[in-house]
């Protein structure tokens, strides 16, 4: 984790120059190019920020902003779901196919449950506070903030529990 932040540190006293480099994280050398995991950041940074202005009327954040503060809980994440503990699919990232999609439904979501996508964390759209997460489990907590989707979840494995308790008996 200690490397993870000193690589994230280089990239923000590369503010004073004219252009910010994103390094590619340890986790990813070897998995996906520079230029795969760039595309995807900004891709990331823009449509995210593209929904937020539209859902906040008082986002005072850039794009800019919105792409350091990704790149940053990229390298905090480690490669994991945050949520979960998962490893992520990163070899998959800016490989989705809308036919594939289209052909198989369910099954091609299933594929990529793992591939990583960005999940606000918190309530305030100004805070830029994000994590790292497969898209399953994005999909699964939705806008819930993070308390409320860990009881969401305890209540989940509560019932599971009963059930399972009921069948013994």
């Amino acid at each position: 984790m200690f490397k993870e932040l000193i690589s994230y540190i280089c990239i923000l006293i590369d503010k004073n120059k004219s252009m910010i480099k994103y390094n590619l994280p340890d986790f990813l050398v070897g998995v996906i190019s520079r230029a795969i995991y760039a595309k995807w950041l900004d891709r990331k940074a823009t449509n995210i920020h593209k929904r937020d202005k539209k859902r906040f009327a008082d986002l005072e954040r850039t794009r800019a902003e919105f792409k350091e503060s990704i790149h940053k809980a990229i390298f905090l994440s480690n490669g994991l779901d945050f949520y979960t503990g998962e490893k992520l699919a990163w070899e998959k990232i800016s490989q989705y196919n809308n036919e594939k999609s289209e052909q198989l439904k369910v099954e091609y979501k299933y594929e990529l449950r793992f591939l990583p996508t960005v999940d606000h964390f918190g309530k305030n759209p100004n805070e830029l506070v994000f994590k790292i997460c497969g898209w399953r489990t994005n999909d699964s907590k939705s806008d819930l903030s993070y308390t409320e989707y860990v009881e969401l979840c305890k209540k989940v494995v509560n019932m599971s529990n009963k059930r399972t308790s009921t069948k013994k008996n």
